[in-house]
């Protein structure tokens, strides 16, 4: 997980990146990070943990996500166009 910078006033943190090896996935260390990164956004103030995913992603990480108690909130919209 990246750093904490807090901003003045702010009550919500973002977990820009997680990643675990494949050999090691489905150990529980996820969790476990995403557990930890919560904690410290927790001591740092903050009431709101977000992150971002592509609904596309293959490594599962929506699973851990919702295991660890985050919701879907929004979807964007991406668009393309062959030139």
């Amino acid at each position: 997980m990246n750093h904490i910078t807090q901003k003045k006033n702010a009550k919500s943190g973002w977990v820009l990146d997680i990643g675990v090896l494949k050999p090691h996935r489905r150990t529980g260390i996820g969790t476990k990070l995403m557990l930890h990164g919560m904690n410290l956004l927790r001591a740092k103030g903050m009431t709101v943990a977000m992150l971002s995913v592509d609904d596309w992603n293959v490594t599962k990480a929506m699973r851990l996500y919702e295991k660890v108690g985050f919701k879907v909130v929004k979807k964007d919209v991406f668009y393309e166009k062959t030139i």
